[in-house]
């Protein structure tokens, strides 16, 4: 890395951390209707989170629902695996609204962890600190692509270590990155005490522009968590689309067309931009469409078009069954198969499933998955989703990730460890 790009990334790091330039934005988005909603002055708390203030903290910080939904399973994950007796808090941070809904309406269920959660807006340095200060945070995890410049001063200025999980860079951001500051990035990622990535692809992406070695873990999105409390219970709706592009629909709707089809269905676009493009598509299917809400039934020849995003729990704990976007499409990569299975739906999808070899494959072999292809002549059978099967499937993506996980826990032990015998 030569002068100049290292004088860039440097002034672009400080400049990232400016505290008035944030809290300017942040009274001037208050006073709009987005920023009302939001509740800023509310969710943006930085005191004391828990009962127990002296005992040692994980700051845990996953933006949107996407990050928040990988984030969980890998605490419940870790939670499993510590020993008896040892209790600690969680702090988990977002930033969007649909993920402090998600947070607000199911918060997760851990044996050693009392947990709080925590809106963060903005990444300030500055709040975050006192976030971290206030609940005594030993140890902070920024999930997937959620490292900025904020986050690595305030744990550089409160000598935290901070590890980043699952880490993600993608083609896009790789170049912006090289491109505009490669200098910050690389302060960014060697400022971290580990980096973890989520795939061969994103660890060599990070480790060229970085400039340093950088080990795969396991993706949290590909741990499966079924929530027995679902199965089982009556859905009115028998199929519903998830995250679907345009390039999908005529794939969709020609297999909504075969003899034994869902006579209505839910359909959500993985765009907002896409939903007048669907609604047109369904239309000359023959369809006719509505807007769907939580507690909208079905009408047979209908499709009921989903406008709110963040209500994929809903959607799902609705439907029998779900379509994973992204699969029928070449080019585009299947979405995240598990989801449905978790709110005890079965998954159904198209042929271009080949990035999720390994979960496909388990779905399928414990009768969770049903693959549509272009020649099929009748719509196949869907029996319901068995708890039982659910459950195996869980421990059979697990198996190859557990002794990581447990790695995991030890040296989350090790680390809360040390900092009460440091205190004491």
């Amino acid at each position: 890395m030569n002068a100049p790009e290292t004088a860039r990334g440097d002034r672009a790091f400080l400049l990232a951390a400016l505290r008035p330039a944030v809290r300017c934005a942040e009274r001037i988005l208050a006073r709009t209707p987005l920023g009302k909603r939001w509740g800023l002055a509310v969710r943006s708390r930085t005191g004391n989170l828990f009962a127990d203030p002296e005992r040692p903290a994980v700051w845990l910080h996953a933006a949107s629902l996407g990050e928040l939904n990988g984030a969980l399973r890998l605490v419940r994950a870790v939670d499993r695996e510590l020993p008896d007796g040892f209790r600690a808090n969680l702090v988990l941070s977002v930033q969007t609204p649909a993920a402090w809904a998600r947070l607000a309406a199911s918060p997760p269920a851990l044996a050693h962890f009392d947990f709080a959660p925590a809106m963060l807006p903005f990444e300030d340095p500055q709040r975050l600190a006192a976030l971290w200060r206030s609940n005594r945070v030993t140890l902070a995890v920024a999930c997937e692509s959620e490292l900025w410049p904020a986050v690595c001063e305030a744990a550089r200025t409160a000598g935290v270590p901070l590890v980043w999980w699952a880490a993600r860079l993608t083609p896009k951001a790789s170049r912006r990155w090289a491109r505009l500051a490669p200098g910050l990035f690389a302060r960014m990622a060697r400022s971290c005490a580990a980096v973890r990535a989520a795939s061969d692809s994103d660890s060599a992406r990070i480790s060229a522009l970085a400039g340093i070695r950088v080990r795969r873990c396991s993706d949290p999105k590909r741990f499966l968590s079924p929530d027995l409390s679902l199965f089982g219970k009556e859905r009115p709706w028998e199929f519903a689309a998830l995250s679907v592009h345009a390039e999908e629909l005529p794939f969709l709707l020609r297999a909504l067309a075969l003899p034994g089809a869902p006579e209505s269905w839910i359909l959500q676009t993985r765009f907002p931009s896409e939903i007048r493009k669907a609604e047109a598509a369904c239309a000359r299917a023959g369809w006719r469409t509505r807007y769907w809400t939580p507690g909208t039934l079905p009408e047979k020849g209908s499709v009921a078009l989903v406008r709110e995003f963040g209500r994929t729990a809903e959607i799902c704990a609705a439907s029998r069954a779900v379509f994973v976007g992204g699969s029928a499409a070449e080019g585009i990569g299947i979405h995240n198969p598990l989801e449905g299975i978790e709110s005890g739906c079965l998954a159904l999808g198209g042929p271009y499933w080949y990035l999720r070899r390994e979960e496909i494959g388990v779905l399928e072999r414990n009768g969770l998955w049903t693959g549509l292809s272009p020649d099929l002549a009748a719509w196949p059978p869907l029996p319901p989703a068995d708890p039982a099967r659910a459950v195996r499937a869980a421990e059979e993506l697990a198996s190859g990730r557990r002794a990581e996980i447990r790695a995991a826990a030890r040296a989350l032990v090790r680390t809360l460890r040390k900092e009460e015998k440091e205190k004491r």
